[in-house]
């Protein structure tokens, strides 16, 4: 599998992008295969995009590292109840010296509901942003992390 925005121009930058990755897996399922040829596919699809992560979370790191003393990294949300990804990130962690904090294993699950949660008690209580209706917002499928302009300024 491809690791994405593994070209050296994106290397460095703290972007994460899987449309390369799921293109690739695409082409590939399309094609007849076994359960078991399915499963080593999906496993590897996995790896990549962990690896991904783990790639990106180096870069931050190493940014952070220019200004600022650190000394942990935590994971938290549903990735962190990921066997695999936690095993990636802990040997990142030992590499550069860093503790790893997280969540017990129950404690961690998706936080879109949690998200949605904290809408409704918005909305119940009267507050909410000028945004139009939802069939006008558009998607933003490659936001930067560091772009926060757009939701001080679009959604106050």
């Amino acid at each position: 599998m491809p690791i994405p925005m593994a070209r050296k121009e994106r290397r460095h930058e703290i972007i994460f992008s899987f449309s390369g990755l799921k293109s690739h897996t695409r082409r590939i399922v399309r094609q007849e295969m076994s359960i078991s040829e399915k499963a080593d596919i999906a496993a590897s699809f996995q790896r990549a995009a962990f690896q991904h992560v783990v790639e990106k979370a180096k870069l931050a790191v190493e940014q952070a590292k220019k200004e600022l003393e650190i000394c942990s990294l935590a994971v938290c949300g549903g990735v962190a109840s990921n066997s695999l990804l936690m095993d990636m990130l802990k040997e990142f962690s030992h590499e550069k010296g860093l503790q790893l904090y997280s969540p017990s294993q129950h404690l961690c699950s998706d936080n879109a509901a949690m998200i949605g949660w904290a809408a409704i008690e918005r909305l119940q209580r009267g507050k909410h942003t000028s945004v139009p209706p939802m069939v006008s917002l558009k998607p933003l499928p490659k936001w930067s992390l560091e772009d926060t302009d757009y939701i001080m300024n679009a959604h106050g």
